[in-house]
C-alpha cells in the first residue's frame, strides 16, 4: 500500500477506479428498484442484467488489441465519460427496451474501462510486487462496490432508482471532466510514460 501510494500514476488510477466503482458501477441493487417503480415488474432487472452482460462482453473484447500507451490513454478517458453517461440513458429510459440498451451501454463501457484499467495497473507494477499491487486492485475494486450498492439500494428506496441514477451518472461526468484538466490522470490519457515495471523492480525489492 505505502509503495501503491509513492508512485504517482498507480495512486492516481487506484483513485479514479474507485470513484469510478461508486459512482457508476454500484448499480445492481438499484435495478430491482427501477423494475418495479418505472416499469411495475421488478423481474425487469433479470433482462437489465442481461443487457449489462452483453454490452461488457462486446466491450471487453472491443479492448482486447490495443496495444499503443496513447490509444489505450484515450479510450480509458472516454469509457469513462460514457460509464457517466450511460447511466443517464437508464435513469430516464421510457420503456423496457431503452432501458436495455441503456444497461448494454453500461455493461460495454464499464468493462472497456476495468479492463483498460486493470491492464494498466499490471504494466506499472514491477514484477516483484505484480501479485499483491492486483489483489489490492481487487478489494478496492469490490469492496468499493460492495459498499456503495448498500448506500444506493438504500437511497433508492429512499427517493428513486432514477434520481439516484441520474445524480451518479452526472457527478461521475463531473470527475471525469476534471480529471482532464491536469495533473498525472492527463498523462495516462496521453499515454506519458509508459510501462514502469522494470525500471522500478530493484526500488520495490
Amino acid at each position: 500500500m505505502r509503495y501503491i501510494w509513492a508512485e504517482p500514476r498507480l495512486k492516481a488510477l487506484f483513485v479514479f477506479i474507485a470513484l469510478h466503482c461508486a459512482f457508476v458501477m454500484s448499480f445492481e441493487s438499484m435495478l430491482p428498484v427501477l423494475g418495479r417503480d418505472v416499469f411495475g415488474d421488478a423481474d425487469t432487472s433479470v433482462n437489465l442484467m442481461m443487457g449489462v452482460g452483453a454490452g461488457a462482453l462486446v466491450g471487453a473484447f472491443s479492448v482486447a488489441g490495443i496495444r499503443s500507451e496513447g490509444g489505450r490513454g484515450k479510450l480509458f478517458l472516454a469509457t469513462a465519460f460514457l460509464s457517466g453517461a450511460s447511466l443517464l440513458v437508464l435513469a430516464f429510459a421510457g420503456s423496457p427496451t431503452v432501458a436495455v440498451v441503456g444497461a448494454a451501454l453500461m455493461g460495454g463501457s464499464q468493462a472497456a474501462y476495468m479492463a483498460i484499467g486493470t491492464a494498466m495497473i499490471q504494466s506499472l507494477s514491477p514484477d516483484a510486487m505484480r501479485g499483491r499491487i492486483n489483489g489490492l486492485a481487487h478489494i478496492n475494486i469490490g469492496g468499493t462496490m460492495a459498499l456503495m450498492n448498500l448506500l444506493n439500494g438504500w437511497l433508492a428506496d429512499v427517493f428513486s432508482a432514477q434520481s439516484v441514477l441520474w445524480v451518479l451518472g452526472v457527478a461521475f461526468m463531473v470527475v471525469v471532466v476534471l480529471s482532464v484538466g491536469g495533473g498525472t490522470l492527463r498523462g495516462i490519457y496521453r499515454g506519458v510514460g509508459g510501462s514502469r515495471g522494470g525500471e522500478l523492480a530493484r526500488v520495490a525489492v
